[in-house]
């Protein structure tokens, strides 16, 4: 009878331990509180690495001026009001005590210099801004996108003299999605790396016109699965611009550019429409055939030694 007791007294206490045991580690686990407290951190610090690259990378300031920034310092100018967002946006010929060019005109205009970039006929475009600017300044509304592509064209008249390995570096600054994604696709393939954010984004060896049917701007309501990919995995890319755009006129391709809250622009990438498929390779692709090759010269060389 004793040896019962005790075997049934070691029983409860086993229950009763492994209860509180169980109750301990589901609630009262102070380790369990500091993994989830740790885990937190962790990914407070990626997003604010993310920030502080972003930061880096499209505002004048410095690392050091960055470090020193409060995380809600630095996303209110990843936020930009849009004081800040209208102060970036491009001008050209203003101080000069001139008028406006036309805002009912200025889309018309647009259109037609847009349409001089898909033919790289950059060197038309600057000379009909320049036209105009001896009467006229370009600094509101759709002027300051006739400013955008100005400039633009600037940039991609300087790279046709720029070596191959710095066109990709030159271009990146494009101030204009459709110019961006016109002459993105003029750029020799190895050069577009420098631009392209996804390397598993399409990258059509082509030549001829590049056409552009249709631009829309996402924003966080739109149901775009790629604008919620693109959102998922870059700091404020709260404005999404999706191009759609034909070469070798019969394919038509998707590009998302996204502009963010200081008017700069990064190239996500481009894409087949989903009911297409192209013989068009990536850049991920390409990217392994030069390491293969890369790899075959390497031991060519060893073989001649």
């Amino acid at each position: 009878m004793k040896k019962e007791k005790v075997l049934l007294g070691l029983l409860g206490a086993t229950v009763v331990v492994g209860i509180g045991t169980s109750i301990w580690f589901a609630v009262a686990n102070p380790f369990a509180t500091e993994d989830k407290a740790v885990k937190e951190k962790v990914i407070k610090q990626k997003v604010e690495a993310k920030i502080d690259k972003h930061l880096e990378k499209y505002t004048p300031l410095k690392k050091e001026e960055i470090s020193k920034m409060t995380i809600d310092e630095k996303k209110d100018m990843m936020g930009g009001d849009g004081a800040n967002y209208e102060s970036n946006l491009m001008k050209i010929g203003q101080g000069q005590g001139k008028e406006e060019y036309p805002e009912d005109k200025a889309k018309a205009f647009e259109k037609e210099l847009i349409q001089l970039a898909s033919s790289a006929s950059y060197d038309k475009i600057l000379n009909k801004v320049k036209d105009e600017l001896k009467n006229y300044q370009f600094t509101t509304g759709t002027n300051t996108k006739i400013a955008s592509i100005y400039y633009d064209a600037s940039i991609m008249m300087s790279t046709l003299t720029a070596p191959d390995f710095q066109k990709g570096k030159i271009a990146k600054d494009m101030r204009h999605p459709e110019m961006m994604v016109i002459g993105t696709i003029m750029l020799p393939e190895k050069e577009r790396r420098a631009i392209i954010h996804d390397f598993e984004s399409l990258s059509p060896i082509v030549n001829g016109e590049v056409k552009i049917l249709n631009h829309e701007v996402l924003r966080g309501e739109s149901d775009d699965p790629m604008l919620k990919t693109i959102q998922n995995t870059m700091v404020g890319a709260e404005r999404v611009h999706k191009i759609e755009f034909q070469v070798e006129k019969k394919n038509n391709l998707i590009a998302y550019v996204i502009e963010y809250n200081n008017a700069t622009l990064e190239y996500y990438g481009m894409y087949a429409p989903k009911d297409k498929t192209y013989h068009y390779k990536t850049i991920q692709f390409f990217k392994e055939m030069d390491k293969d090759f890369d790899k075959h010269q390497s031991l060519k060389t060893d073989g001649d030694k």
